[in-house]
């Protein structure tokens, strides 16, 4: 018996649980009243599910007057959020992330885009002293000491080939990042998916394991991140959206109270807020 669905949406599922091959044989009942016939509609990929989801918000909004605070965008898990959250962002649509950061807010993935802003600016001070912290042995002052030798170089050929003053427990860091920036280095720019790769075989995967209690989660948001960054051909294209996508004012906490915005949610964290 369930008690937050409709009838309708309750036979749709229940077709869809009878396609399974491997099932806990359930037939799902709701006790609401007839409702709305859910609507069914076949998209190609994450990408066109995205643009298909706000062109309907925006024909909800603009031409039947349905407020943004009463459209909700439900998802099995965060990274599926992706694609909308950028959607959102081109039409500078308002939205609420519930129980949760946006994408591109959370520790892993600034992490990565740490190292794919310093191949394209060796220069970035906050992804420098990001990914220089990340090191073992690497604290706030040895980071600080680092960026000061970093910014006397004209390269980051140079930075991975000049002999920095560092103590011994350093320089093992040290050079580990390098090598792995030597490697982002010697990929073709328009490889994007295969910058993420290197990254993650390189030492990436094990401190998310060792640093983080959701683990997995957080490893699925890269694997799907290495799907959409697939999609760009150009490093600069791909960081200066990022870059909008952060700026975007609107889409979190800081919303006020009266401010209409369009609430995005797991599935989970939606449990009891009809």
């Amino acid at each position: 018996i369930n008690y937050r669905s409709s009838p309708e949406i309750l036979r749709l599922a229940n077709v869809s649980i009878n396609k399974n091959q491997n099932k806990f044989e359930k037939n799902l009942l709701s006790i609401k009243l007839a409702g709305q016939l859910p609507v069914i509609a076949t998209l190609t990929d994450n990408y066109q599910q995205a643009e298909f989801i706000v062109q309907k918000i925006l024909e909800f909004h603009n031409q039947a007057g349905i407020p943004l605070n009463e459209i909700a965008i439900l998802f099995r898990s965060h990274f599926l959020s992706l694609e909308i959250e950028m959607e959102l962002n081109k039409y500078q649509l308002p939205y609420q992330m519930r129980g949760g950061l946006k994408f591109f807010e959370q520790a892993h993935l600034k992490d990565i885009i740490a190292f794919l802003r310093i191949l394209l600016n060796h220069q970035d001070k906050v992804a420098w002293l990001r990914l220089l912290k990340m090191q073992s042995g690497i604290g706030e002052i040895t980071a600080k000491d680092l960026w000061l030798q970093i910014q006397t170089t004209s390269s980051l050929k140079e930075i991975i080939t000049k002999n920095f003053k560092l103590n011994i427990k350093t320089a093992s860091s040290w050079e580990n990042l390098k090598s792995i920036l030597l490697k982002l280095i010697e990929i073709k720019q328009e490889d994007l998916a295969s910058l993420i790769k290197i990254i993650m075989e390189n030492g990436y995967q094990e401190y998310l394991q060792s640093h983080y209690d959701n683990y997995l989660e957080r490893l699925e948001d890269l694997n799907q991140l290495i799907i959409f960054i697939s999609s760009y051909k150009n490093l600069e294209k791909f960081l200066s959206d990022i870059t909008l996508a952060e700026n975007f004012k609107g889409e979190s906490s800081e919303l006020s109270n009266n401010q209409e915005s369009i609430i995005l949610s797991t599935i989970h964290q939606a449990k009891g807020l009809e």
